[in-house]
């Protein structure tokens, strides 16, 4: 798989930049429209699905070969992975600049950084949060425009004990959730891979009895390792590596835990640090979140129609647009 993918994802094509949709194909305006028209009413119960506008105009969401597998990976598998998908002079661009923030940041006993308002700090980030390839597989992957797709640059330090990166992650809720990280430096096991239970996510109606019917305690919690290996053999757990630039998607509804140093305390764990994309369908007590798309005027004004789609003017804020 990652041959496969490695192959598509050095295509040209996947590293065009961005540009306005061609005038010949006025059916993706047309569907733009409409999906702005939804955009705008997008908030709690009056969510409108796309399935329909999807359908009328499936050129406009048509994907190529790699965002197939890339969408049937995560569907299926839970998982995507696309090793140095983003060219390395725009990753160590952005890497340098946000090195610099981090620098500046006041001391912290925190174990995660992350900085906030990205795409006004560091306007390139919109070059990969934004990339179309990654919006078509999201929009088909949710069959809409999800309420929320929230930017961030974030850096995972080592520590001597982590209890939280160590034990696996369940989401509890009905809707379904992706996380999207696009690495700024190779990552290695000195760096915080994470570890994936793949086609776990596909599982979580019968979690609960599982664990039950194994005596382990049913409460809304993270797993240990020797809990869920009774469901799943360990050989079955993929951890996910990457060279600069790569791609990594996972379904929230799977298990998985991460950033993980195999040797906590070791002198050569290095931080790891990514852009991070959130994004969830609805819920109960989820309302739209757009901060983390607060970007300058000109850089908004120079996103596609289709890119527009996903952050809206209307939920920029006004100050960055000023």
């Amino acid at each position: 798989m990652r041959a496969l993918f490695k192959g598509h994802a050095t295509r040209p094509s996947t590293r065009a930049p961005i540009t306005n949709p061609s005038p010949k194909r006025p059916y993706l305006y047309r569907a733009i429209r409409r999906m702005q028209s939804v955009c705008s009413r997008q908030e709690g119960n009056g969510e409108e699905d796309l399935r329909r506008i999807l359908r009328r105009n499936p050129n406009s969401f048509a994907l190529n070969e790699f965002e197939t597998q890339q969408l049937e990976s995560l569907s299926g598998r839970g998982y995507a992975f696309a090793p140095g998908f983003f060219s390395k002079g725009l990753v160590d661009h952005i890497r340098a600049k946000a090195d610099a923030i981090f620098r500046k940041m006041p001391a912290s006993t925190d174990h995660t950084l992350e900085l906030e308002g990205p795409l006004v700090e560091i306007s390139e980030v919109l070059d990969i949060a934004f990339h179309e390839s990654v919006l078509k597989v999201v929009a088909h992957f949710f069959r809409r425009v999800p309420p929320l797709y929230r930017v961030a640059i974030v850096r995972y330090l080592p520590s001597d004990c982590a209890p939280d990166s160590s034990r696996f992650r369940q989401e509890a809720h009905d809707s379904d959730s992706l996380e999207i990280l696009i690495d700024l430096a190779a990552v290695d096991r000195t760096r915080g891979p994470l570890v994936y239970v793949p086609e776990s996510h596909l599982h979580v109606s019968c979690r609960p009895r599982l664990l039950n019917a194994f005596g382990f305690p049913l409460a809304p919690r993270q797993l240990e390792d020797h809990e869920v290996e009774r469901l799943y053999p360990r050989e079955t757990w993929i951890t996910l590596f990457g060279e600069q630039g790569s791609m990594t998607a996972i379904h929230r509804r799977g298990l998985s835990k991460g950033p993980v140093w195999a040797f906590p305390g070791d002198t050569s764990n290095k931080p790891r640090t990514a852009i991070r994309i959130d994004i969830t369908s609805h819920r109960p007590g989820i309302r739209c979140e757009w901060k983390g798309n607060a970007m300058r005027k000109w850089n908004f004004d120079r996103m596609s129609k289709f890119q527009q789609v996903f952050t809206h003017a209307v939920f920029v804020e006004q100050q960055a647009l000023a």
